[in-house]
Order: C-alpha cells, then structure tokens, then sequence
C-alpha cells in the first residue's frame, strides 16, 4: 500500500513501525528527514540503504572506515 508519507506509513503498517523501531536512533532520525520521499515499505529499507552508503562514504572520506 502507497502512503503519503514516513509517518502516515509507521502510523498504518505495524511491520514497517516494528522494523523502524529496530533501527538506532540515529538513524531513524535520518530517515525523518527523508519523510516526504517515503511512502511504502521497500521505500523504507531503499532509505535506509542509502543512508547506511552514504554514511560509510563519508566516513571512508574521513578515513574513519577501514
């Protein structure tokens, strides 16, 4: 099912809220951010991922990730 938004989806999906929940808070946070372009449950794990990649870069240019 489509939803309008991050919080319109945890608010309708109880595997979608279980699944965010399960994520550190940092994270989830993250993905607040990203709210407006989230609107399903594969939505959800897409942002994550992307997140995740784009955390790791940005540490591998930090050189904090080896």
């Amino acid at each position: 099912m489509v939803y309008e938004s991050l919080q319109e989806l945890l608010r309708h999906s109880s595997s979608s809220r279980q699944y965010f929940l399960s994520l550190p808070t940092d994270k989830q946070l993250a993905l607040h951010e990203h709210d407006r372009y989230i609107h399903t449950a594969a939505d959800l794990h897409a942002r994550t991922a992307a997140v995740d990649d784009y955390n790791h870069h940005v540490r591998l240019s930090l050189g904090q990730d080896r």
